[in-house]
């Protein structure tokens, strides 16, 4: 759990220093996404600390609207030994972005977060990006 220490005042005469223990600390979502040729795709997530289970929501969307193809996006994580856990592909044949809330944890960790999308004709992947936090 994290925690956040405030100063409130200067020493005492008696040499004590007044501190606050606030709450856990709320980090502002984070963010990342790419484009590729025809697809773009992204996630939305907030990370606390290595072990914790994190909530994920992720979008893809076809940019290429009638050729066939379709967008997929999928969460990458890398454990405390730095190995890829690639997770499931999620798929958008729409011009519109479709939306996905998750989540993902790891018994080794997650000390990394990368997202990515990609173009599909098929089951064949034509083409795809990864981006990091």
């Amino acid at each position: 759990m994290q925690r956040k220490f405030t100063v409130l005042g200067a020493a005492t005469a008696a040499g004590t220093l007044a501190l606050t223990l606030a709450g856990p600390a709320q980090a502002a979502p984070q963010y990342i996404g790419c484009r590729t040729a025809g697809a773009n795709g992204g996630a939305s997530f907030d990370f606390g600390g290595a072990t914790d289970k994190i909530s994920v929501e992720l979008n893809a969307q076809d940019d290429k609207k009638g050729d066939g193809a379709h967008a997929r996006v999928r969460l990458v994580t890398k454990d405390v030994n730095g190995k890829k856990k690639y997770w499931r592909w999620r798929s958008n044949a729409s011009s519109a972005p479709k939306y996905w809330k998750t989540t993902a944890k790891n018994d080794s960790g997650i000390f990394d977060v990368g997202v990515q999308a990609a173009r599909y004709q098929g089951n064949e992947l034509k083409n795809y990006c990864t981006d990091w936090m």
